[in-house]
């Protein structure tokens, strides 16, 4: 296994929106996926089961491919998304967006249809990975990608095991989704081909935004990124609870090297867990500072002077674990976040 400088995906946080955003998804038909898109659209809003039931005898769709689908367009911000009241799991819901689309593909083949699609799908970050790669190589070969790219999911998973997240693995082996055999040539490749996506430059950004929900904690990697990375670091959250601690502790675990953390947060009820974790730093070889304010506190912010995550998540097992949270990593402009986050600090004391 090699070292953490891996050449495309460099960090716990991308890792995760790769493996999280990917996590339902191991086909790609574009047929299949505008047909589906289609049906939400007609019916307004649905479950996996509804389309499933509706489409699956006339179009030899499986429900994992129904699933995954839904959850793809949810991520790409095609659908919506609402916790089921009258059962478990959730329905997805039309957006103007999937209107759009509808609108735009009854002809699959036309411009306006594929280029509103790329448009897409290229803010899918998995699909980011594989063209960064690609543009590296001459041509597209799933074996070099699996043996890359499959190579850094296995390295940047094991981590995302060691922090308590949810990855699927066969007998604690950390998997290389979704850069393995199956996803490479049943996902990646149709959707390349489909789209004509070959040799597509990508315009980086100085931010990336992030959408976290219930089986997929995408935030709770970003925070978990913040703390081992930078050796020092800024956590401010309102509310923190055993979850919370553990996360950060874990996370301290993950590199070598004295970190110093600023923790922020409202007066708890119970500073037991807090103190068993300056204690566990400690023994690490880290230092956390608590700040606890008798003022109202509503930001939760996580950064350092490098990078900084904007969410809407607290350092709680519901933020991270169950609630659908937004977030927004910066890299730019870091002066001014620094001064809001000094600002923070200095007005609680």
């Amino acid at each position: 296994m090699f070292s953490d400088q891996a050449m495309f995906i460099n960090n716990l946080f991308i890792a995760a929106k790769v493996y999280f955003e990917s996590k339902n998804v191991s086909v790609f038909n574009l047929e299949d996926f505008v047909r589906i898109i289609r049906f939400v659209v007609d019916k307004h809003m649905v479950s996996s089961l509804d389309v499933y039931e509706a489409l699956s005898s006339t179009f030899k769709i499986g429900f994992r491919d129904v699933s995954g689908y839904l959850s793809l367009a949810w991520h790409l911000g095609v659908l919506a998304l609402k916790r089921n009241s009258g059962s478990s799991g959730f329905v997805y819901i039309a957006t103007r967006t999937a209107k759009e689309l509808a609108s735009l593909c009854t002809k699959l083949c036309s411009n306006q249809c594929l280029e509103m699609l790329r448009k897409l799908f290229l803010k899918w970050e998995p699909l980011r990975i594989l063209l960064r790669f690609l543009s590296s190589r001459r041509k597209f070969d799933h074996r070099d990608i699996v043996g890359i790219l499959g190579e850094e999911m296995e390295f940047w998973n094991s981590k995302l095991m060691t922090l308590g997240l949810p990855v699927k693995h066969k007998r604690g082996t950390a998997p290389r989704k979704p850069f393995n055999d199956f996803v490479v040539r049943k996902l990646f490749k149709p959707l390349l081909d489909e789209l004509q996506l070959h040799g597509t430059t990508l315009e980086e950004k100085s931010y990336i935004i992030v959408k976290s929900r219930e089986g997929e904690p995408i935030i709770a990697a970003g925070i978990a990124h913040i703390a081992s990375t930078y050796r020092e670091s800024v956590l401010i959250t309102p509310f923190i609870d055993k979850y919370g601690v553990e996360l950060i502790a874990r996370a301290l675990s993950l590199t070598p090297g004295p970190k110093y953390v600023k923790l922020i947060i409202r007066k708890p009820r119970s500073l037991e867990y807090l103190n068993k974790l300056k204690d566990k730093a400690r023994e690490m070889g880290h230092e956390i500072e608590v700040l606890r304010s008798e003022k109202p506190l509503h930001a939760k912010i996580y950064g350092s002077r490098n990078e900084v995550l904007i969410t809407s998540a607290n350092l709680l097992r519901t933020s991270l674990l169950r609630n659908v949270e937004v977030s927004i990593d910066i890299r730019d402009y870091l002066y001014e976040v620094e001064s809001i986050l000094n600002d923070l600090a200095y007005s609680i004391q």
